[in-house]
């Protein structure tokens, strides 16, 4: 069993079986949760085949936290929440965007919500504020 502390990054972005961790993790602190509200849509979908070729997707299931809320209604809230660097509306459409992280990479140093994750596996003034 892991006994370290855990710190889970999310965002809005973040979705399915992504939020039903970081819920389990927040829901039996097991460790912090960071960043934004997450997406909310941690369901289960079952594919029924039509006889024409076609299909209904039909949701079976709905995931909740531990404390009994509906991830697909409210999302998983964040323990501290933390902003992404916003986007400059009036900056330059020219400029490309960051690859995203393969496996093994870490955020650049310049990453808030990384930044803050740091800081509370640290022991830092984030996990006073918390």
């Amino acid at each position: 069993m892991w006994h370290a502390p855990v710190d889970i990054l999310i965002s809005s972005s973040t979705s399915g079986a992504a939020e039903v961790l970081a819920a389990a993790i927040k829901g039996n602190k097991r460790g912090d949760v960071l960043g934004e509200r997450t997406f909310g849509t941690a369901s289960e979908q079952k594919t029924i085949p039509l006889d024409d070729g076609g299909a209904v997707i039909l949701t079976v299931a709905f995931y909740s936290t531990p404390e009994g809320k509906s991830i697909v209604e409210e999302g998983v809230a964040p323990t501290v929440e933390v902003h992404a660097k916003s986007q400059d509306p009036d900056a330059s459409t020219d400029t490309e965007e960051p690859p995203p992280l393969g496996p093994g990479q870490l955020p650049t140093s310049d990453d808030p919500v990384y930044n803050k994750a740091l800081e509370l596996l640290k022991g830092g003034e984030a996990s006073k504020a918390a």
